[in-house]
């Protein structure tokens, strides 16, 4: 299958109604392609398996279309859309059903497994009931209905959305889903509301619940994957997926992006937090980005994201923003068609600047999905906050990374780093335990905190610690979870803002980081806090860095932000300097600065001081691309 469309997407999404005419499907999409788009998701015809009839007033919060009618409008938009030369993929809903089709496939529904009689409810979307994705009949019907809709539209592919357990991660305990489980595990799950297996940690059999739940909504995505393969080949499968890093969606509702990266083409981040704001919040964004683009490595392509921004300015940051992290932006708010998104337009005629073979790296730093899964619970103190303490903490100070993974934990992708990160990774397998020696016993430098390798992978505990001991003294080890001190939450509308991040730890974290890396990191820039500077391999070995002013971004330490009550603003900065060392990042003679508003880049001098090279930006407002040749 030829992906490498997706490393050039601009994305929308489009609704349009069942009676869509061909005038009507015309001028949208004219008008779409002439701001720089050229691919569209689909809205309002998320509910492809069941037909509402004519004049239905809508169930829930997405409204149903008759289906043959549905299936019209698609096909043409689908035929409109492939004249101007713009790919559609169809966003469709799976799991969500209202109560009338609930009734009709009581059997299919979801059950909590301490009550597994009756069907589950979810409140959200206007309520909904909701199918169990393991159940072989709702499977094989909805399987067959997109298929028959991919034949009869010609969609280029498919945005699976609502795939997950709900409401609790008592879900689903239907007959189904207990055959499974006993098959995959050997473990039989109790029938018993005050089971002492429910929600203990300690408990082998809950923890393997929970990777079981996990596990069963991304063989949904695979089975799906192989029938689409099968019947209509080339075309793209991905979902809808927000807080990668967060026990909610992985614990809780059993949706796992890591998980799902093992049967996708595509990875889309949904850069969601309930009343978040971008542009106060985008620490808190961007070192989860960086998490999505160590899930998305493997597809090959550059992963999609989409955030709410509030305004026009709100979504032109967002896209820098995406863009700094390698990403392609999905232009989404609650006036899309008056905005003009002209940043697409400027990004189509400069492509090069944003087609990347790879980010620059010094370091990795390991974000344990075990860990996340099967240590203690849901609170993020208990591992996510320290990882993503060190994440901002390295972000801020513009020290290259990424993110790594447990599947990331062999000797030929470590090779690749100077710097390997491990804060409070406690589960890990003893495999994954020797690759880390071994690549510190390879000339290798490694940073751990708290009980990294205390456990296994599974997340039961060790008798034997020699092996968590033995990786302490391989490298610089922390006792406490530091990352912890220097977490920043994601800014939200109507709820204060504290920033009680420690200063001390940010200094601890820097200076380990500093001299492992012997104070030379590839990439350093010199500028007033508040400029992020992201560099990736371009073409030609080209260097690309991105540069982003965040400078208007930080609110007052103790703050209440209310909705639509707050100013984003870029203050000039000017003389910014971007330092590299020749010999990791390369030797270069031409530097060139791209501004979103110019017609034409700026050719800076280059200045070389033994083996480091640098370049001086003379201004910045909110947004350039360097590109050193």
């Amino acid at each position: 299958m030829n992906k490498q469309w997706l490393n050039s997407v601009r994305a929308i999404q489009l609704p349009y109604p069942a009676d869509l005419t061909p005038e009507k499907a015309e001028s949208d999409i004219s008008r779409l392609a002439e701001r720089g788009i050229n691919m569209i998701l689909t809205e309002d015809h998320r509910y492809i398996m069941f037909d509402m009839p004519e004049g239905a007033p809508p169930q829930f919060l997405f409204k149903p279309q008759p289906r043959a009618k549905s299936i019209a409008a698609t096909k043409l938009m689908a035929e409109t859309c492939r004249r101007r030369g713009i790919k559609i993929l169809h966003h469709a809903s799976a799991a969500y059903c209202h109560e009338e089709f609930m009734r009709e496939h009581r059997g299919w529904t979801q059950r909590d497994a301490r009550r597994p009689d009756e069907p589950l409810f979810f409140e959200e979307y206007g309520g909904v009931w909701l199918f169990c994705l393991n159940h072989p009949e709702f499977r094989e019907a909805f399987y067959q209905m997109v298929i028959e809709f991919t034949k009869e539209t010609g969609v280029d592919g498919w945005m699976i959305d609502e795939v997950e357990w709900l409401p609790t991660w008592f879900s689903c305990g239907c007959l189904w889903c207990r055959e499974k489980f006993k098959e995959e595990t050997g473990m039989a799950l109790p029938f018993e509301a005050n089971s002492p297996v429910w929600e203990n940690f300690e408990n082998p059999l809950w923890r393997a619940w929970l990777r079981f739940r996990m596990k069963s909504a991304a063989d949904f995505f695979a089975d799906l994957k192989k029938r689409l393969d099968a019947e209509t080949p080339g075309k793209i499968l991905t979902t809808c997926h927000a807080g990668a890093s967060d026990t909610w969606s992985a614990q809780f509702w059993g949706t796992d992006a890591i998980e799902y990266s093992r049967v996708l083409d595509y990875i889309f981040y949904e850069a969601y937090v309930r009343n978040g704001i971008p542009f106060y919040g985008w620490l808190w964004y961007f070192a989860e980005l960086k998490l999505y683009a160590a899930i998305a490595r493997p597809t090959g392509v550059a992963p999609l994201a989409l955030f709410y921004p509030r305004s026009e300015l709100e979504s032109r940051f967002s896209w820098a923003l995406s863009s700094a992290a390698g990403f392609r932006f999905w232009a989404c708010n609650n006036a899309s068609a008056s905005y003009p998104f002209d940043f697409f337009k400027w990004q189509a005629s400069h492509e090069n600047l944003f087609i990347a073979s790879a980010p620059m790296a010094d370091a990795a730093l390991l974000f344990s999905k075990q860990t996340r899964d099967g240590y203690k619970g849901r609170d993020l103190d208990f591992y996510v906050r320290e990882w993503t303490g060190w994440a901002q903490t390295l972000i801020e100070a513009n020290i290259p990374f990424e993110t790594a993974l447990e599947r990331d934990l062999t000797k030929e992708h470590l090779s690749r780093y100077r710097l390997v990160i491990a804060p409070h990774a406690v589960c890990l397998s003893d495999a994954q335990i020797l690759a880390l020696l071994d690549y510190a016993s390879s000339g290798g430098r490694i940073i751990t905190t708290g009980e990294t390798g205390w456990r296994d992978e599974t997340g039961e505990p060790r008798i034997d610690l020699s092996l968590a001991y033995a990786l302490q003294k391989a490298g610089k080890y922390f006792p406490e979870k530091i990352g912890l001190r220097r977490h920043l939450p994601c800014a939200r509308m109507d709820e204060e803002f504290c920033d009680t991040r420690e200063p001390d730890a940010g200094r601890l974290i820097l200076a380990a980081v500093r001299d492992a890396l012997n104070d030379a990191p590839s990439l350093e820039i010199t500028a007033p806090a508040g400029i992020l500077a992201s560099g990736f391999r371009g073409e030609k070995n080209n260097l690309i860095i991105h540069i982003l002013n965040y400078r208007g971004a930080a609110p007052p330490t103790t703050a209440i932000i209310h909705k639509n009550n707050y100013t984003i603003g870029f203050p000039e900065t000017q003389n910014i300097k971007i330092s590299w060392r020749a010999k990791s990042a390369g030797f270069f003679t031409k530097a060139e600065i791209f501004a979103p508003d110019a017609n034409e880049p700026d050719v800076c001098d280059l200045i070389s001081e033994g083996g480091v090279q640098n370049v001086i930006i003379p201004l910045l407002r909110d947004y350039v691309i360097a590109r050193l040749s």
